[in-house]
């Protein structure tokens, strides 16, 4: 199983986890901080001595929530955001 580490514990999102849980590791995350607002509902509190019972639905479902955090699509969001305030 791979896993994503938990980052250091600033407050703010850990751009590596981020970057892991797309890249299909598993949430090993501690239940506080920004960690909860990354992760879908039912996929918070995973343990190598708690994997879900389906690895690769949890996966999937995870990686589906994220989505928009990958470049091409916060790119695009930015973007209609700046010429939105731009256009007033």
């Amino acid at each position: 199983l791979k896993a994503a580490p938990s980052g250091p514990a600033t407050g703010g999102i850990d751009a590596a986890v981020v970057e892991a849980l797309l890249a299909g590791c598993l949430p090993w995350l501690p239940a506080r901080l920004s960690y909860p607002e990354l992760l879908p509902d039912g996929c918070l509190g995973f343990s190598p001595a708690q994997p879900p019972a389906d690895i690769n639905a949890a996966r999937k479902q995870i990686q589906s929530h994220l989505r928009s955090a990958e470049a091409p699509a916060a790119v695009r969001h930015i973007e209609a955001a700046v010429c939105e305030a731009i256009a007033g």
